[in-house]
């Protein structure tokens, strides 16, 4: 799951043709190490055995600290990656793709 913290919310859920989830979540603060700059990110999986962490704030993503995943942009979940929107360190925003395969390895 890429994280011993606890879902707290849920958002930006999409559900791909074979049945695998991808979603935005807020985890519970305190749990698990998960603090405010920690707290927010992206998962998919087709049960709880193959959840896994696509990205998380406080992680560096190109060289930039992720700060908060803001949406999800792939509606073809059938593709070996997913789009999504961050908001990273000094206020920037970008768009991403996360390789979904050499994630699945987390």
């Amino acid at each position: 799951m890429g994280t011993t913290g606890t879902f707290g919310t849920f958002g930006d859920l999409q559900i791909g043709k074979d049945g695998s989830v991808v979603f935005i979540a807020t985890l519970t603060l305190g749990v698990g190490r998960v603090d405010a700059s920690n707290n927010v990110g992206i998962w998919i999986g087709a049960s709880e055995a193959d959840l896994h962490l696509v990205a998380r704030a406080g992680q560096n993503i190109g060289g930039k600290t992720l700060t908060r995943p803001l949406g999800l942009a792939q509606l073809d979940m059938d593709q070996p990656s997913i789009v999504w929107l961050g908001r990273f360190a000094g206020n920037a925003t970008a768009i991403v793709s996360s390789d979904l395969d050499s994630n699945r390895n987390d």
